[in-house]
């Protein structure tokens, strides 16, 4: 399968913001989970928010893996 470098680059830079946006908000609502400020909306968001951080650095680090072999 051929991979196309240019557009997998394109890509992993559009997904550095939502990276470091969902990270953040990760972040700030297991804080709010140690503090048992939660309910089962904030779980929810924070699972959310943990999927969409996971697949975001997955995607730019077989990016990186992929352009610098």
């Amino acid at each position: 399968m051929p991979v196309y470098r240019y557009g997998l680059m394109l890509f992993a830079l559009l997904a550095i913001v939502p990276a470091i946006v969902s990270g953040n908000m990760a972040q700030h609502l297991a804080s709010k989970l140690t503090k048992n400020q939660i309910d089962m909306k904030t779980i929810k968001q924070l699972a959310l928010n943990l999927a969409v951080f996971i697949g975001c650095v997955s995607l730019i680090l077989f990016t990186l893996i992929t352009y610098l072999r």
